[in-house]
């Protein structure tokens, strides 16, 4: 999967508690960030736009969208890692667009509570105004902690 988009203007760089950093078309706002036992959500939100990053054993793989409008559906990879891409309309007219990285077991590990990396997924909702390619480009422009 290779990300061929016209290039919204990036307007800033945003690095999250967790270090997961993306660069952003819009200026955006922490709306909440909070660490819970088992998993760690950061939300970002601006004018026409918002963008969660889960991460945790038990985030969504984004597996139950075929059904929705306008779904498309891509496995590739963004910053070294394997992913899986998807984009529809929701309920609300707003598009929304996610990347689901599965998580890796460290050597010798179970992968939770281990040194191995845990699953994170990014959803980015925009309004119907916003280009398509603005939320394209926030998901290929992710990067992680030590990458």
């Amino acid at each position: 999967m290779t990300y061929e988009g016209r290039g919204v203007a990036i307007v800033s760089t945003i690095c999250g508690p967790s270090g997961i950093c993306f660069d952003s078309p819009k200026d955006l706002r922490p709306a909440n960030q909070a660490q819970g036992i088992d998993s760690a959500v950061e939300t970002w939100t601006g004018d026409d736009f918002e963008v969660t990053v889960d991460q945790g054993p038990f985030v969504d793989p984004l597996t139950r969208y075929g059904e929705r409008p306008e779904f498309v559906a891509s496995d590739g990879e963004v910053a070294g890692r394997p992913v899986r891409v998807v984009e529809f309309i929701d309920d609300d007219g707003s598009r929304v667009t996610g990347a689901h990285f599965p998580g890796q077991q460290g050597e010798g590990e179970s992968g939770v509570g281990g040194t191995g990396r845990p699953p994170v997924t990014v959803i980015v909702r925009s309004s119907p105004g916003m280009p398509k390619d603005a939320a394209l480009q926030v998901v290929h422009s992710i990067r992680f902690p030590g990458a």
